[in-house]
Formats: structure tokens, C-alpha cells, sequence
């Protein structure tokens, strides 16, 4: 003879809506402990090391890397490459304007302050920045060896067609 006593229908119902209670508190405890804990959330200082020192290829595909003391607007680099920094915020960029000689070796560095930005200049082949996220840097490294007026743009959505666009002139 069986010894246990008789599981009511209730009984087991109760059981398996308790079971599956506990499963639902589990998966919930998971997932909010993986969003306040995963691995792919950047510290503040990870953030920082992104935006303060970057590294690119120029079109000829030389790997070149730049720090904060290169931004200076219209700063000579030892090799004579002069350098603009540019900021993207707006739907505009400050400055709007670069000028140089032609045959300038050219740096164009980029900030993107407010949304996702780049930089692309139009008579240039390859000459433009991947698109960057806000807090964000790149550059792209060019000879100006046409002279002319050029525009530069925003290729971002409709951020040209909102006026993000700016102009380099090469003078002879």
C-alpha cells in the first residue's frame, strides 16, 4: 500500500503555478542584473581614452595616431602637415572655412559634439572621416593638389540638406 497521501487537483496546480512563479523572478532578477552589470557599458575614463587619442589611415594607407596637442587650427606639424580641427554640433561645423596652399599636406580632425557626424570632401577621391558618435574623433590626412574652392559636408541623414556643409579653398 502507498503510504503518501492523495495530491488533490488544487494541490497540483498550486504547485506548478508556484514553480513557474519563481521561474518568471528569476529571469527578471537575471536580465536587470546583466543591464546594471554587463561587460559592454563603457566607464567614464574608457570613454575618455576614445576621444583623446585616435588613430587612422590615410588614403595612401599610412596608420597615423594624434593627440589632444595637434588641435590647434591651422597648427604645423613637424612634417609640415597643417591641421584643422573641425567640431560637428548643430547641423554645422565650426569653423566653416580652411585655407591653404596648394600642395599643403592637410589634417581635418573632427569632433562630433551633439550626434553622429562626419566629413567629406567633395573633388577629393577617399578624402572623408568614417561616421562618429558623439564625444568622438576622427581624421582624415590629404595633399591639396587642386586648386579651387571644395565643399565639405555632413553625409549623415539630411544633415547636408540642413546646412552642415562648409568650404576648403586652395589658393595657388
Amino acid at each position: 500500500m502507498d503510504s503518501q497521501a492523495p495530491q488533490t487537483p488544487g494541490s497540483k496546480n498550486t504547485t506548478m503555478i508556484t514553480t513557474i512563479i519563481i521561474a518568471i523572478i528569476v529571469v527578471i532578477a537575471g536580465a536587470y542584473y546583466y543591464t546594471q552589470n554587463g561587460d559592454d557599458k563603457k566607464t567614464a575614463s574608457e570613454t575618455t581614452q576614445t576621444t583623446t587619442t585616435d588613430t587612422a589611415t590615410t588614403p595612401g594607407g599610412e596608420e597615423v595616431v594624434h593627440s589632444p596637442e595637434e588641435w590647434a587650427n591651422g597648427s604645423v606639424m613637424d612634417d609640415g602637415t597643417k591641421v584643422f580641427s573641425l567640431v560637428g554640433s548643430d547641423f554645422s561645423f565650426a569653423p566653416n572655412q580652411i585655407k591653404v596652399k596648394k600642395g599643403d599636406k592637410v589634417k581635418v580632425m573632427l569632433l562630433a559634439q551633439d550626434m553622429p557626424h562626419d566629413f567629406v570632401l567633395e573633388g577629393y577621391t577617399g578624402v572623408k572621416t568614417k561616421v562618429i558618435q558623439p564625444g568622438n574623433t576622427d581624421f582624415v590626412m590629404f595633399t591639396a593638389d587642386k586648386a579651387g574652392t571644395f565643399t565639405f559636408y555632413c553625409s549623415v541623414g539630411e544633415h547636408r540638406a540642413k546646412g552642415m556643409v562648409g568650404q576648403l579653398m586652395v589658393t595657388e
